[in-house]
Formats: structure tokens, sequence, C-alpha cells
């Protein structure tokens, strides 16, 4: 086609809407990439001038598949986007403007044993359409656990869902119809040897729980939290007390933007409020700590809202039982943007006193609050949690082999301890080449540590780093 169609380009996933045509084009030079990475365009049907690219999605570490279905609507396009990490991988639905520079997430769904799509995104309606397929290995057969049909209402953006047949290979909306192309004979990718169509005319369409900012209900994997750590008024303990709230949060906006870019995670910015500071000595009831009060935390999940983040409430917990700490902030917890960090170095046993003892937690305590916040994300059906773990000494996660994982949970272990770029990341490695089925994470300190590793530092750490924390 005249003007899409280019010389030693591929072009694929064409969509006409009116006087315009959208389709994925693999052009790339960049070394180690070249011709393989596909990216979006949107052209003038008729018209000169060039193809203009449109962004796209996260692109994990080969920076494939990328799109696997598109439609223009009106000055809308909405696609389909698959990226893998190894045996990870996510499957999403995205949305633009033509000629915007983002596309918002509106859906994802990860795997990892079991596999997940999201197919046949398209405008109808006023509305964004798509369906989803899971199935997974089981006793040497691949089973179904369900197919389902999505509804995105452009006027009020509510992600509402919908039971489907199971096997579903694509889909189609119009004037109130839907039909499903399903695989009866269990491969729902390659219609082997035969697909079928079902129509379905009366769909039953729940609303979706609360969604996450930016859209999606699962923060690992998929995105990078970039945060800043602190307490109110405290420029001592962190960046996050340099200044109010909102101050803050430009500062942090800022330092995210260092980690954005073609080809890597989307980012997500994150305070982490020591809601529980851990005290030098015994306080009114003895526990080494004091709790932060409501109104702090209020101010500081308003400013983490306006910049479109999450707040964690750090627990440093002196001498006070871990659990009973976490239950205290259970009313901000069942925010659907609100998570949680454990602070091990400043739990306390009998007769330790913060800063003469560094100190530690036993699995068994991180598996209880796991198991509480787990269900506070079930009895809300809210977006996933992070539960991150501070840690820079071997011991200071005791019987690491017994953490379990939990449902609605990102679980990350996040390397503490300043000095030199050669010394952290010793550190890093020797934490990480064990594999407890935590996720990454990395403390920075503006301050304490000689030689500040830049972005491109951490970014180049393997494994990925999937938390990145600057004190």
């Amino acid at each position: 086609m005249e003007g899409a169609s280019t010389s030693g380009t591929s072009e694929f996933l064409p969509s006409i809407w009116r006087g315009r045509i959208a389709f994925a084009r693999v052009f790339e030079r960049r070394p180690g990439l070249a011709g393989t990475a596909p990216h979006l365009y949107v052209r003038e049907l008729g018209a000169g001038g060039p193809s203009l690219r449109q962004a796209g999605g996260p692109r994990g570490r080969s920076g494939l598949p990328g799109p696997t279905s598109l439609d223009l609507y009106g000055d809308r396009l909405v696609f389909a986007w698959v990226w893998g990490e190894g045996a990870q991988g996510r499957s999403e639905v995205r949305l633009s403007t033509v000629g915007s520079g983002d596309a918002a997430l509106i859906a994802e769904a990860s795997w990892s044993s079991s596999i997940a799509r999201l197919l046949s995104p398209h405008g109808a309606e006023g509305s964004i359409w798509f369906a989803s397929e899971r199935t997974e290995p089981r006793d040497g057969e691949t089973v179904s656990l369900g197919g389902h049909m999505h509804r995105f209402r452009l006027a009020d953006r509510q992600l509402s869902v919908a039971p489907a047949p199971d096997w579903l290979v694509s889909a189609a909306r119009t004037d109130g119809q839907t039909v499903f192309a399903r695989a009866p004979e269990r491969d729902a990718i390659a219609c082997d040897p035969r697909c079928d169509m079902v129509r379905a005319d009366d769909l039953a369409f729940e609303p979706v729980g609360a969604q996450l900012p930016g859209g999606g209900r699962t923060i690992l994997p998929g995105r990078r939290v970039v945060a800043f750590f602190g307490a109110p008024g405290a420029e001592a303990l962190g960046a996050l007390g340099i200044g109010s709230p909102a101050q803050a949060g430009r500062r942090l906006l800022e330092q995210a933007r260092a980690y954005e870019g073609e080809g890597r995670a989307e980012v997500l910015p994150a305070m982490e409020l020591i809601a529980t500071l851990v005290l030098g000595g015994p306080g009114e009831d003895g526990l080494y700590r004091k709790r932060l009060a409501d109104r702090d935390i209020a101010r500081y999940l308003e400013a983490t809202r306006e910049i479109g983040g999450i707040l964690m409430l750090d627990i440093q917990p002196g001498r006070a039982d871990v659990l009973d700490e976490v239950r205290h902030y259970e009313r901000w917890l069942r925010e659907p943007d609100v998570s949680l960090a454990l602070d091990p170095e400043w739990r306390m046993g009998p007769g330790e006193v913060p800063g003469q003892t560094i100190g530690s937690m036993t699995a068994r305590e991180i598996n209880e609050v796991s198991a509480y916040l787990s269900d506070v994300v079930r009895r809300g059906n809210l977006p996933q949690k992070l539960l991150l773990v501070h840690r820079f000494t071997e011991d200071m996660i005791v019987g690491e082999e017994d953490l379990r994982p939990r449902e609605g949970l990102a679980m990350v272990e996040s390397v503490d301890g300043f000095g030199l770029p050669a010394a952290k990341i010793e550190k890093f490695n020797a934490f990480t080449e064990r594999d407890e089925g935590l996720e990454e994470g990395f403390k920075l300190f503006y301050e304490e540590d000689t030689d500040l590793m830049s972005p491109e530092d951490v970014l180049a750490l393997r494994p990925r780093v999937d938390v990145v924390m600057y004190e």
C-alpha cells in the first residue's frame, strides 16, 4: 500500500477508520534488536508525509512479540500487547488517542504456570470491547480456566466483565450482538482441526473492582516502582520528608522519569511513608515505637494520588508485635492504592534497644502479615498490593526459605545498605542468587551513598530490579 508499505520494513495488523489507517511495522536499527521490534503507526490515506509512530506498551527484555491486534475507533487506537520475561509474561489491552505520547492501560493478565491472553480489542457502541482466555497444563493436558468478555465504557472509564464460552480465539461486537470464535478441540491458538462461531445476545456484565493508578490491577510484573522513603518533616530520615508532601511528589516524579524510555517497564511512582517509627527510648507504652497520625497519612495519600502513584506504609515495630502494628492501619490498607513495607532492622526482641541492636523478622512473622494482607485484598476485591521487606544483612530475615507467596500480593525483597556502588552490587548479587520467590528491590541513599548509582546502573542489574527506593 503506497505510503504505508515501505522498503526494508514489514507491515501488518492494518485497521482503517474512514480516511486513516493504523498498522504495526517492524523497523529497528539498534544493535541486537535490528529488524525485530514492532511499533505502531498511523497515517492519513491518500496523503503525503510520514507515518506517525504511536505509543506502545512495555517490551520486556526481548522486545517481542509486542502488538498482537489493533483497531482504530474514531481518533482512538486500541490494541492488544504481549511481552515476556523468561517463563513469565503479560498480555495487555491499551488505549491511546492518535498523536498522543502515551497509551493508557485498560486491562492486563499476567502468567507463569497458566497462560492468559487478551483478545480482539475493538471499539463499538461508545465502548472498547475485548475477550480473554486463560489455560493451564494439568495432568499432561491443557485445560481452559474460562473465557470472558470485557467492556470498557469510554464515557466513565468503567470496566465490566461477563462470562463467555471457553477456548476463545477472537470476538466481535456490534449493535448489541457479540460473536465469539472458539476452538472445541483444545487448541485455541491454531484452530486445529477447526473453530466454531457462537453468538451471544445477552451478556451479564458486572463491574470489575477498583483499578490501580493508570489502570489495571497488577503492579508486578509489568511496572517498575520508583519510590521516595521518609517521614513528615524529617529530612534525616529520607527524601520524602523534605518539604511538603506535594513538593516531595514533584521531586519524585522528576526522579521517576529517569527510568522511563522505549523498551522499559512502565513506571509507577510511590511514596514509602514511615507509619510506625522506631524510637530510641521506650516511649509511654515501653514498645520503642510511635504511630503516625491519620491526618498525616491522609496528606501523603492525597499527594500520592496527585501524581498518579501508590502509598506504601512502612512499619518499624520496635518491640511491638509486627502483625498488631499492621492491623492498626487496616482502614488505609483497604484503599486500592495503599501497600505495605516491613523494616526488620527495627524489629526488637525483649531487652533489645533500637540503635544498639540490628533487628530481624522471622518468616513466620512475615507470613502472618502476608496472609492478613492477602485477606484484605480478597475481601475488598482490591488490586494487587506490594509487600516489601527491607534487608541489608544475611540474618535479617530468619528462615527465609519458609516465606510463602500469597494471592493478590507482589512480595519484594529490597536490598538496602549504603556505600560504594561495587559494595552495593556485591550485596545485591549475594541476596538475589537464591530464588525465594521474591521480586527484587534496590535502595539508594542520596546522602550516605558514595558515588550515587545512576538509573542506568540500576537498570543494568540482573535480575531485574522492580522496585527502586530513594532515601
